[in-house]
Order: C-alpha cells, then structure tokens, then sequence
C-alpha cells in the first residue's frame, strides 16, 4: 500500500514538469534567431580590413598580393612595375584575377618600356636593354618592347666593337687609329654614343699625357739604372700618373720595381762589416719622397740579398749554414710597415730553401769526408734529392760530379801505384809492364792524365835506352871518316823515336861533309877557270853541281856573277875574224864550240844526265840514303838564291844563256 502511494507522487509531480518546459524551449529558438538575424545584418553592411602590404611575403590571398602590388606600381618605380609583373606573368586563363591582371599587365609593362627608353636616352643603353626584358612574353606591349630592344643590341653592338678597338688601340698607345675610330663612333647618331664619343676623347687626351710621363719617368731609368737619385726622381715622377689610366697599371709595376732597385742599390753599399751609423749615413742619402726604411731593415736586407741571388756559394758549408740561419732570423723582424717588407717576405722562402739545401749538403759532405766509396755512393744519393728548381740545385751537382771522380780515383790509384812500382826497376821490360799496367785507367778518368804523363816518360826511358847505343855507334864510325856507315847506322832510329831528331841532325851534317867532299874540287876547278877568264867554261862546269846538294846555292851564286861578267869580257876583246885557238893544257868543249842558237832543244825528260865527279869508295853515300831535299847552309857559303834559267847539265841547253869566249 505504501509502494502504490509512493508511485502515485511521482507520476503527479511528472506531468506537472512537462507543462513548464515547453514554453522555455520556444523563447530558446526565438531568442537564438533573433541574434542570428542581427549578426548577418552586421556583416552584411560592415566592410573586410585591408590587407597589411607592409607584411607583403606574409599574405596568403593572390588578392590581397595584386592589391599590394598595384597599390606600389601607382609610384611608377621601376622595381614596383617589375614586381607586379612577375606577380601576374604566370597566371593562367583559369585564375579568378586572370582578367584583372592583363589589364594590369599592359599598363605596367607600357610603363616598364617608357623607363627603359628614358634609360636610353641619358646613355644607359645597357641598363634599357636589361630593363625592357623584364617584360613577359605573354604581356600584350611584349613585341613593341622585343623589337626596341633588338635595335638597341645592334646599335650596342656595333658601337660597343668600336669602343674596344679605342680602348685597345689607347692602351697599345696607338693614338692615331684611337682618333680615327673615335670619328666612326661619333658618325652613329645616337646620343648615347654621342655621349661615349665625349668621354672618350676626355680619356684619350688623359692617357696621351699618362703615358709621357711614364715614357720620361723611364728614360731617367735607363740613362742612369744605378743613380739612387735618379730612380727617386723616376718614381715621383711616375706617382703623379692618373690612376684611370692604362699608363697606371704599368706605371704600378715600374715603380716597384724601380723601387726594388733603388733599395738594392742602397744595400749593395753596404757591406755584412758595415755597422748601424754607416747603415743610417747610407739610407740619409735617399732621395726625397721616397719611403726610408729603419736602418736595421736596410742592414739585414743587405745581408740577405747575396744570399737570395747568389748562384756560387762561398766559404765551408757549416759557416754558410750558420750564416743563413741568421740572415732568414734578421729578415724575419722586419716589420709589416717597413717599405722593405714586401720584398722580404720573397726572400724568406728562398732562404729557407738554401737553409734546407745546405743542411742537406752539409749532411751528404760529411758523409763523404771519409774517403771511401760506399760513404761517396751515400753522399751522391743524398745530393740528388735537391731537385732542379732548388737554389742550390748547381752546387749539389758540383759536389756529385766531384765525388763521383774520387769514386774513380779511389778505384784507379792501385793501378798507377803499381806501375810507378813496376817502373822503379829502370829495365826496358820493367817499363813495358809498368805502362800495361798504367793504361788500364781508362779515358776520361781523373787519374788518366797523370798516368799518360807517366807512360809518356816511361816510353822516353824505353827509346833512351834502345837508341842511345845506335847513335854512339853511328857517332863512332863517323869519327872513324866511314861516314856513310854512320849514316846507315843513324838511320835505324825511327820517326817519332826521342833520338829520331838528333839522329837525323847528325846524318844531315855527315852528309853535308860527303857532298862537299865531292863538290868542293869541281867548284874550286870553276873558280880557277872563271880567274883565267874562261867564264863559260867555269859556268858549263859549276852547272854540273846538283840541286840539293850542300855548295848548290854557292856555285849558283858563282854562277850569276859569272853571266853578268861575261858581256864586259866580250867587249874588252879585240875585233878579229881569226877564230880562237883553245888553249892545248885544255881539251875542247863540244859545248864552247857551238853558238847558242844552235843548241838542241831538250826536255826534262830527254835531258843528259848530270856529270858526278869520282867520289871515294871510302867516302861515297850508300844507295840506300838520299839528300835531303834541302841541305842546310854551310858558314861561309853565299846565301844566293839559286837562279831561275835552267842551267847545263840539269835543263835543256838553249836556255842557259852560254857565250863562247873569242
């Protein structure tokens, strides 16, 4: 009963809840459309903001982007036009802003190309070029533009080739082909070349001017190379050159070299004695203008000048190491502001490289100090890693081409001690196996010049030794009056031999002595017939002396006198047509008795031979030995030439010029 009460409440109180929430549902919805209703009202009549084109990169909306872009392209600048243009150029037909952007496209890029013709007007015809061809090809002013700009690259073209060929021809200071094709530049036409044709007869009058004063500043230079003056007048003369000239660039170069030398000029006067006063005294003397070094600087770039360009090195390699350690340690001070100190920092890396090298000489020396071949094998190896472009490359070479011939004097002098031990003996034999030995050094070695000193001695020994007993052999016989087995005997001394020139001197004078045993009584016969007047007789019988022979040029001599003799004789005679009579102590002469017309004409070859007078078996020279060709002259002798009309008994008889006697 009381579950039935319980269940009878709540069902009143239900019905009684249903009846209130029907009508707040209703003033829900109302009030709900109500504040829908104002809301779209709002926004309906509120405008949107404007995009914020100052965050330009951070919009998102190819609207707000066009708005921003033709907000800025309203200035007319030409970086505001060209970015609206690359904005729009690649939208396509599809895009909503399509429309809007062509219109926009053709008035920014109308106003693109007015900038780029303004451009070119005021002379900036390269500056137009690039500016018009920012136009897009899908622009409607895109052929208008592609046509201006194709005449400007033509025009540019045309006249930039002429202004090369002038700014060639000024920097080959060529001024008149300069001149000439600035006239071909200034017939174009267009006010930008009008303008260069301007500014480049400005540039050519500039550099005619820069390169005189280069040209004077350089023949100071080469009338004096080494006047410390001189050069600091040639270098201020070549600072005051226009920087903008091409006369400039080489100007640059000429004076540091200039001044390069001025400085080693000032350094060649000093010496590694010279102290720090007579450094400063030096380097008071140059000329005004031209930067002053501190004075340790000019000592220590002194010192290491030599160093650097020396090619012959001088002293021990120890001191000279010592002393490039401490010039590369005193060059290494100078300072950055120093005038000096670009051209000590190119030294540095050369001293260090003599530093290098003649510590590795230095090692290879030491090595070789010890006299024996393997150590000179070692040291060769060691020299010949300084390559080709070393300093010190000439030096290493010097000692290895000299330890290679101690190699070679090391390995030959056992074979000259021999021989010089062989040839102590003295015998022929002991001499022979002394130079055997000897000739086993071979050619170019440095021992081979004293060994064929020593063969050569040792085969002078060899020759004395065979031929002295011959010649004294020869020389007896000769004291003997049997000289022509004196002459025989001499004769076996062969050409080249020690003796061979004694020898022959002697023979020569035993032969002398045989040939005037046999000449003397026929030239003595001739003398007494020539003082009894019979000068052709004396003539017919001088004749008979041989060339060659020792009293030949004497008898010659004679003969001459006698034939200028002979025309007096004849006219000191009487007239008379009795002919002569011949004495009866002498016999006739076939030859007195006929006149010289009618003498026969012979050869050479058909010619009678000489008449010999009877010589001694005793004293007459061996077959086997013949006259020299022309015997020495005898003291006393005429010194005559012979004559040269061929003579009785030698030549035919109608040139001898023979007068009978009346």
């Amino acid at each position: 009963m009381e579950q039935a009460t319980l269940t009878g409440g709540i069902s009143q109180r239900s019905k009684k809840g249903r009846g209130f929430a029907g009508p707040l549902v209703w003033l829900w919805l109302l009030t709900f459309c109500t504040g829908t209703g104002v809301a779209a009202v709002l926004w309906l009549t509120t405008l949107p903001p404007l995009p914020d084109c100052e965050q330009f990169n951070t919009l998102s909306l190819e609207a707000d982007r066009l708005f921003c872009v033709e907000q800025a392209a309203r200035s007319g600048r030409e970086d505001s036009l060209v970015a609206g243009l690359d904005l729009v150029k690649d939208w396509s037909v599809d895009h909503p802003l399509y429309n809007r952007a062509q219109t926009l496209m053709g008035k920014w890029s109308e106003s693109v190309l007015e900038l780029a013709r303004l451009k070119a007007i005021e002379a900036d015809l390269t500056g137009a070029i690039a500016l018009a061809q920012k136009i897009p090809s899908n622009s409607p002013v895109y052929q208008d533009a592609s046509a201006t700009i194709a005449t400007w690259q033509q025009d540019l073209k045309q006249g930039q080739a002429i202004v090369d060929t002038v700014q060639a021809a000024m920097k080959a200071r060529n001024w008149k082909v300069a001149t000439e094709q600035i006239r071909v530049l200034s017939q174009m036409g267009s006010d930008y070349w009008r303008q260069q044709v301007t500014r480049l007869r400005q540039q050519i009058s500039t550099e005619e001017i820069a390169a005189s004063q280069l040209q004077n500043a350089r023949n100071l230079v080469q009338a004096a190379p080494d006047d410390i003056q001189v050069l600091g007048r040639a270098i201020a003369l070549a600072e005051q050159i226009n920087p903008e000239t091409y006369a400039y660039t080489a100007a640059k170069s000429e004076i540091d070299r200039w001044m390069a030398s001025l400085y080693q000029a000032v350094a060649g006067q000093l010496t590694p004695t010279t102290s720090l006063e007579g450094a400063k005294a030096t380097v008071q003397r140059l000329p005004r203008g031209v930067p002053i070094p501190d004075v340790k600087d000019i000592l220590w770039f002194s010192r290491a000048q030599p160093l650097v360009t020396e090619t012959v090195p001088r002293g021990p390699l120890v001191q000279q190491l010592w002393h490039l350690w401490l010039t590369y340690s005193q060059v290494n001070q100078i300072r950055p502001n120093s005038p000096l100190y670009n051209q000590s920092q190119t030294m540095l890396p050369r001293l260090q490289q003599q530093i290098q090298d003649v510590t590795q000489l230095t090692v290879a020396d030491t090595l070789a100090s010890a006299w024996q071949i393997p150590t000179f094998q070692l040291a060769i190896q060691v020299a010949q890693g300084i390559g080709p472009d070393r300093p010190r490359r000439i030096h290493a070479q010097t000692l290895i081409s000299m330890w290679q011939k101690n190699i070679e004097r090391v390995q030959d002098r056992p074979h000259l001690l021999q021989a010089q031990q062989l040839a102590t003996a003295g015998s022929p034999e002991a001499l022979r196996q002394a130079i055997a030995a000897a000739r086993q050094i071979p050619t170019g070695r440095p021992l081979y010049a004293e060994a064929q000193k020593e063969i050569a001695q040792w085969n002078r020994q060899i020759q004395l030794i065979e031929d002295e007993p011959i010649l004294k052999q020869a020389r007896t016989l000769a004291k003997q009056q049997r000289l022509d087995d004196a002459m025989q005997v001499a004769s076996q001394i062969r050409p080249g031999r020690v003796l061979y020139q004694e020898a022959q001197t002697a023979i020569t004078t035993w032969r002398i002595e045989i040939e005037t045993a046999a000449d003397q009584p026929l030239l003595d016969r001739a003398y007494n017939l020539a003082a009894e007047g019979q000068l052709t007789a004396a003539i017919n019988l001088a004749s008979q002396i041989r060339p060659g022979r020792s009293l030949y040029r004497q008898a010659q001599s004679a003969i001459a006198t006698w034939n200028a003799q002979q025309p007096k004789a004849r006219q000191s005679q009487p007239d008379t047509s009795a002919p002569s009579q011949t004495p009866s102590s002498i016999s006739p002469d076939p030859l007195l008795s006929t006149p010289p017309s009618q003498f026969p004409t012979l050869s050479p070859e058909t010619a009678p031979p000489r008449l010999s007078p009877q010589i001694p078996p005793s004293i007459a020279p061996s077959p086997q030995s013949s006259p020299p060709t022309v015997a020495p002259a005898v003291p006393g002798m005429g010194q005559t030439p012979p004559l040269q009309s061929p003579l009785p008994g030698d030549y035919p008889v109608e040139t001898q010029e023979v007068l009978p006697e009346p």
